[in-house]
């Protein structure tokens, strides 16, 4: 079980499809062996939430998926109450069925019980971001690196959505083109508008090749994706306008008449 939760961070720092499905069975199987392994149930909840947030899910078992997540994480508070990483599992799980509060309020609660987790001070800190909260989501965000510059780099999308709401593109640039998440949606979409305010065509067109191999419909529907995201509707409308500007990179201009 312990080696399971091993690969599970293994896997959480690019979130790696290729090895989502037979993690997630492993987990399954550690926890129905080691019942009181709180450190299972918690990691097996944040495999199920990433199920439902990068559509790793199959098809139509999305919102099942969630459920699965919320009662996992639970259990593993039961187990441990006193483990942030059982806190940051329920916080992952509320935060996806849209119940901001009791999700701050776990995470907090992690925190609290451990200040030197660096993922779920992370964490708190891109919540606290997409939220546009910006007077806590910045220190804690480059609190998290600044202790430990070797974890996750998706947690950085938190930085560069901060620098996009204030205009500085380049710099969102330079922390986008940090995320080393090459299966999952957000890092190439902050890449691609970015890079379009910026008017670096080439490179904005590449990150939305990226994104559409992942999600081909992921244009149209990318409002409705950041909104269940729960993102500040200011972000939502500076992503999805900074997305049709990329995409309209690769349209013809019109001929001379």
């Amino acid at each position: 079980a312990y080696d399971c939760v091993i690969r599970f961070y293994q896997y959480w720092r690019t979130y790696d499809r290729a090895m989502f499905d037979v993690l997630r069975e492993d987990l399954e199987r550690a926890t129905l062996r080691e019942p009181g392994f709180a450190d299972a149930f918690a990691c097996l909840s944040l495999l199920h939430a990433d199920g439902y947030r990068y559509g790793y899910a199959t098809q139509g078992d999305g919102e099942e998926a969630l459920s699965r997540a919320l009662a996992l994480a639970r259990r593993a508070v039961d187990l441990a109450p006193r483990s942030s990483r059982s806190h940051h599992a329920l916080g992952m799980a509320y935060w996806f069925q849209g119940d901001v509060a009791s999700a701050l309020s776990a995470f907090e609660t992690g925190l609290d019980l451990n200040p030197n987790d660096t993922d779920i001070m992370a964490e708190l800190g891109v919540r606290c971001a997409v939220l546009a909260d910006w007077d806590r989501a910045v220190p804690l965000i480059e609190a998290s690196y600044a202790r430990n510059p070797a974890q996750p780099s998706a947690y950085r999308i938190g930085l560069a959505l901060w620098h996009l709401w204030h205009g500085r593109y380049a710099a969102s640039l330079l922390e986008a083109r940090k995320v080393d998440a090459p299966g999952v949606v957000s890092g190439h979409a902050a890449v691609a508008v970015a890079a379009a305010e910026l008017a670096m065509t080439e490179e904005a067109l590449r990150a939305i090749d990226a994104l559409r191999r992942i999600q081909p419909d992921y244009l149209a529907r990318a409002a409705a994706d950041l909104a269940r995201r729960n993102l500040h509707p200011r972000l939502v409308q500076l992503v999805t306008e900074g997305l049709a500007k990329a995409a309209a990179a690769r349209v013809p201009p019109a001929l001379a008449s």
